[in-house]
């Protein structure tokens, strides 16, 4: 049987990203975005954790901040840990293969025009990719606080 691990998520970023690296210095960005839908009279938020590397971490590091509006893509990952009082945690995230930073209001024609692209202006000539999410070691995130 097939199986599929794939979260697709937009909304607003909640807060500034966290920045990080794991041993062998891959940058690592953490955001949280939060999506609402309405039943009846009532609003809900869910909030999402997400998690970026290497190429991916330092466009969210430079470009996005609390308010931002955001598309994310890629798989569901679950991390144990163990908490400062020996209790062991789990956190869900989604770890971002695919970013779309979605303008509120565009800062002039380029800029515009790249980030309907999903393409931020500073890589818009060079070319330049982000390295497949297979690249990175997980067992080195076992050290990253969640």
């Amino acid at each position: 049987m097939a199986a599929l691990n794939k979260a697709q998520v937009m909304g607003n970023v909640g807060q500034d990203p966290r920045i990080a690296h794991t041993k062998d210095g891959t940058v690592v960005a953490q955001i949280s975005v939060a999506t609402s839908s309405k039943y009846k009279d009532e609003t809900y938020t869910e909030w999402h954790r997400v998690s970026a590397f290497g190429r991916r971490a330092e466009i969210i590091a430079e470009f996005v901040k609390k308010g931002d509006p955001i598309f994310v893509e890629g798989p569901m990952r679950t991390h144990k840990w163990v908490d400062d009082k020996g209790i062991e945690r789990y956190t869900t995230e989604v770890i971002a293969n695919n970013i779309q930073l979605l303008a509120s209001k565009p800062k002039d024609k380029d800029w515009a025009d790249s980030v309907a692209n999903g393409i931020p202006p500073h890589l818009k000539d060079n070319g330049t990719e982000a390295p497949p999410l297979d690249d990175i070691p997980m067992d080195e995130l076992d050290d990253i606080p969640y």
